[in-house]
């Protein structure tokens, strides 16, 4: 929500950290880049101050530790805004049923790919987004470097803009504004693993439970495509969307099944459960955390507890794990408690991690008992989290009150229920 512009600082200070290696075609768009954040900042009436931090700074959102120090850096600094960013050759991994790599479609060969993100220190907000460059081309209608401020206008932020006050644009005033989008692409709720069509895992409530898919059974094809691996079930499901209908053929022991479902989106899917889920008593549990010690959500009754569960791999999660500490800094003496569940498979990755990144928070390895096939974990399960970063607030008498991503919503939803008895 955009909050009253008479309550915000008229000079309020932002801390760019430059962009990319100064070096080659790549250092010198993030060097452009740079300049041009900091010429719009100082136009909207920003105190800006391009940051040296360890020389020049190559951050990639896709590490929450590099997050966290611009976080630490813009605190530091005083700022109430730290912005920060890469820009790299973009190459994705083919999400198709032949695998392997291959730019991602552009009019050049090689586009460059930018991946922005920044944490407002007023509100604890956090946002990340990432566009692709070419030289003649930059994605989203926007045609050259020069429309840079053109595009961060159009973004759903908060700014101060030399036209008016902070403005925050729903996702729907900006689907009219850039006019009609793809459909939403059909969610099945299954997991298999990386090698064979073995389920792993089942959401509740979801059409593969509906189809009667469990946990051990074996998908043999789907719309009439084989299934030998996960990457053919993603490669199948990334042709439907919200309303198809999907036969499914699969085998329970020796017993060869075959079922149609018609397939929602999963936002809708996650409203749904989330509306489910809503005021019930939260799940309760028995784990130990990252130090060996028992923890039961039952033994924090009388104070507010957030959930968040995410993993290192997980680029979406680099942006919000800024906001998740400001939540610790700023509300643990109101009586917030901070549970942070980590996703990754492996074990080590995530130890690693925190080894190198002390954060004052409690931390649960969710694949901590032996690596499964699941990217999510049973406490992610328990909680219905579907992908991360996931959010759970539960509130002191042990009710769940908010659940979803979090951002400046889920600051709001602490403070509030942080005043609740």
């Amino acid at each position: 929500m955009a909050q009253d512009a008479a309550m915000l600082d008229p000079s309020p200070r932002a801390v760019v950290v430059p962009f990319g290696r100064q070096t080659d075609e790549v250092g010198t768009c993030a060097s452009q880049l740079t300049e041009r954040l900091t010429e719009y900042l100082d136009q909207g009436g920003f105190a800006c101050d391009v940051a040296r931090h360890e020389g020049t700074v190559h951050v990639a959102p896709a590490y929450t530790d590099d997050a966290l120090r611009c976080y630490e850096l813009g605190k530091h600094l005083g700022a109430d805004l730290v912005f920060w960013g890469e820009v790299r050759r973009e190459v994705r991994q083919d999400q198709g049923a032949g695998g392997g790599e291959g730019p991602a479609p552009c009019a050049d060969a090689l586009p460059l790919r930018v991946d922005m993100a920044w944490f407002d220190f007023r509100t604890g907000d956090s946002i990340g987004f990432f566009w692709q460059i070419a030289p003649s081309t930059l994605q989203r209608k926007w045609a050259t470097l020069d429309d840079l401020p053109v595009f961060l206008r159009e973004l759903p932020v908060r700014v101060v803009l030399p036209q008016g006050p902070p403005m925050r644009e729903s996702l729907a005033e900006l689907e009219t504004r850039w006019g009609a989008h793809e459909p939403l692409r059909g969610f099945l709720g299954v997991d298999v693993r990386d090698s064979s069509g073995d389920v792993t895992l089942v959401m509740p409530d979801s059409p593969a439970e509906v189809a009667g898919l469990q946990v051990g059974d074996m998908i043999e094809v789907l719309n009439e495509q084989p299934v030998a691996r996960r990457a053919d079930v993603r490669a199948v499901l990334s042709q439907t969307k919200e309303g198809d209908t999907l036969r499914v053929r699969y085998r329970h022991g020796r017993t060869a099944r075959a079922k149609q479902v018609v397939l929602p989106s999963s936002e809708r899917w996650c409203e749904s459960r989330e509306r489910k889920r809503l005021d019930a008593p939260a799940p309760d549990f028995e784990t130990l955390t990252r130090h060996g010690e028992t923890l039961r959500p039952s033994d924090l009754r009388g104070q507010v507890v957030l959930l968040h569960f995410w993993a290192t791999w997980c680029g979406s999660c680099s942006t919000r794990m800024p906001t998740v500490l400001y939540c610790h800094e700023r509300f643990a003496d109101q009586g917030l408690r901070v549970l942070c569940i980590n996703e990754d498979r492996e074990r080590e990755v995530a130890s690693d991690y925190l080894r190198a990144n002390k954060l004052p928070l409690t931390h649960v390895l969710d694949h901590a008992e032996g690596s499964t096939d699941s990217a999510i974990g049973p406490l992610g399960q328990l909680y219905g989290a579907v992908c991360v970063p996931y959010d759970v607030v539960v509130d002191r008498r042990g009710a769940i009150r908010a659940l979803g991503f979090g951002g400046v919503e889920l600051v709001q939803a602490i403070r509030h229920w942080l005043t609740q008895p």
